[in-house]
């Protein structure tokens, strides 16, 4: 789970590999997209314009924080 205050988005990632970019004020969930992990998401960590994520698929991936697709 990382959170992002300046934006007030809290990111978590799942057991099968899925990545949600959840909006505090609605609580609206969008699911990033693109191809992800196929395992369970171990850990996220966040730069100014995107979000690195590592699985126990023994990857790491990368999506914008703007388009929320994994590049």
């Amino acid at each position: 789970m990382k959170y992002l205050p300046e934006s007030k988005t809290l990111f978590t990632g799942s057991y099968d590999g899925r990545i949600c970019s959840w909006d505090i004020n609605t609580g609206i969930a969008k699911v990033v997209q693109g191809n992800g992990h196929t395992n369970q998401v171990s850990g996220l960590a966040t730069t100014r314009t995107s979000v690195i994520s590592c699985g126990m698929d023994d990857t790491v991936r990368t999506f914008g924080l703007d388009d929320l697709t994994f590049g």
